[in-house]
C-alpha cells in the first residue's frame, strides 16, 4: 500500500506567502494540502483568517501536483449548491486535483450561532434542486 502524507494550512497569512508556501510544500513532496473550513482562527477570532475556498483556488494554480482540499467543508457555513459550485471550480482549476469531505464542522459555538441567525439546515438549500458535476465524474446533488 502506497503511504501518503498531507499537511495542513492554516489560511491566516498573506496571500503572498501562502502562496510560498504551498509551492514549498510541494517540492517537500507532500501529496496533500488542507485547510481547516472555519468561519474565523478558533485560536484567536481577531487574526487574519481567509476564507478557505479562495486559498484553494489561488494554491490551485500556483501547484501542479499535490492534492488539495478542506480538512472538511464545513455544511453549515454555506448553502449545499454553492459548496457544489465551489468544489467544482476548485476541481476543474487544479485539473481534477480536489479532494472534498463534508462535515459538521468542529465548534459547537459556529454551529449554534448558525443556528440563531438562520434556522434549520435543510432551509438553506433553497426550494430548487441543483446538480453539479466535476471533473473526477461525480455529481452533488442538493434538494
Amino acid at each position: 500500500m502506497l503511504r501518503q502524507f498531507g499537511v495542513m494550512l492554516y489560511p491566516d497569512r498573506p496571500f503572498p506567502v501562502l502562496i510560498e508556501r504551498v509551492k514549498w510544500l510541494e517540492e517537500l513532496g507532500f501529496d496533500q494540502i488542507f485547510l481547516p473550513d472555519h468561519s474565523g482562527d478558533l485560536r484567536d477570532r481577531r487574526r487574519t483568517w481567509y476564507e478557505s475556498w479562495s486559498v484553494l483556488a489561488i494554491a490551485s494554480l500556483a501547484i501542479e501536483h499535490i492534492r488539495l482540499g478542506t480538512m472538511v467543508a464545513n455544511q453549515i457555513l454555506r448553502p449545499p449548491s454553492q459548496l457544489a459550485r465551489q468544489a467544482t471550480a476548485i476541481d476543474h482549476l487544479s485539473g481534477g486535483r480536489l479532494e472534498l469531505g463534508i462535515g459538521a464542522g468542529l465548534s459547537t459555538g459556529t454551529t449554534t450561532a448558525w443556528a440563531r441567525t438562520r434556522g434549520r439546515p435543510r432551509s438553506a438549500c433553497g426550494s430548487s434542486p441543483t446538480t453539479s458535476r466535476s471533473s473526477m465524474g461525480y455529481s452533488v446533488r442538493t434538494t
